[in-house]
Formats: C-alpha cells, structure tokens, sequence
C-alpha cells in the first residue's frame, strides 16, 4: 500500500488479462485508486506520455453512472455485425 506501480506492472496486468479476455481491447481503460483521505474513486486511464525519463499518465474521475446504460456503451462498442450495433441496452437505465 500506498507506493507506485510500475510501468511494466500495469503492462504485464493488461497483457494477461487481453489474453484471457480479448473482447477487452475494446472497452475503456480505469482504475480504481484509494487513498486514506479520500477512499476509492474509479478513474477512465488516458494515453500514456513518456516525458524526462518517466512515463505520465493521465486520469479523468468518472462519476457515478447508469450501470445499463454503460453496460449498453461498452456492448455497442464491441465490433459485431450490422443488425444489432443501434440497439439500445437492454433492461432500462436505473430506475
């Protein structure tokens, strides 16, 4: 607790979770992050930078959000054919 993770932590993490689950490639990246302060926040991971030496990378805090709703986002994201791409997800949003 409370030390950085290594680059090739994180890349040695995505690598075996791609190979277990490939549809993965096309769903966004985040995290979850702890802190003592402030307790679990989920953060959308954004391109990593490689600047001075290090590598930077920039997180925006995802709020509180409609579990159908997302679920519906990260399906219509995954390729599939033609007929379904449109569809609404399924079960309504949060009601």
């Amino acid at each position: 607790g409370g030390a950085y993770m290594t680059v090739q932590k994180v890349i040695d993490i995505a690598a075996r979770s791609l190979k277990a689950l490939p549809q993965l490639a096309q769903a966004p990246l985040r995290a979850e992050v702890g802190t003592y302060d402030r307790g679990l926040r989920v953060f959308v991971v954004n391109a990593p930078v490689a600047q001075n030496g290090a590598v930077h990378v920039h997180l925006g805090e995802v709020f509180a959000a409609c579990k159908a709703l997302e679920r519906g986002m990260v399906a219509q994201a995954a390729p599939r054919g033609p007929s379904n791409a449109s569809q609404p997800a399924a079960g309504g949003c949060c009601a």
